[in-house]
């Protein structure tokens, strides 16, 4: 994997800045509609045209397809069990 970076941001739930993300699929730059999660608070979060983020509400992770939404469960619970250890 290969991180690439994002525009210094906050992430719009915690306020933790955002500046870096991998792909867990292929090894290419981010692009506007891709998901992630936030590493400190488990965040669901969107990347804008501008490589902004925006929070999922319900509704959009609903309208995630099924594979998409799966995966970025995994993550979230997984960053959510990691802090708890640490």
């Amino acid at each position: 994997m290969t991180i690439h970076e994002l525009p210094s941001q906050k992430c719009p739930k915690c306020g933790r800045v955002q500046d870096a993300c991998t792909n867990t699929q292929e090894d290419r730059a981010p692009r506007a509609g891709d998901v992630t999660v936030c590493f400190y608070c488990a965040a669901r979060l969107e990347l804008d045209a501008g490589l902004r983020l925006r929070e999922l509400s319900a509704a959009d992770l609903v309208a995630l397809d099924p594979v998409t939404r799966n995966q970025l469960e995994l993550v979230a619970r997984s960053i959510v069990a990691w802090r708890r250890l640490n």
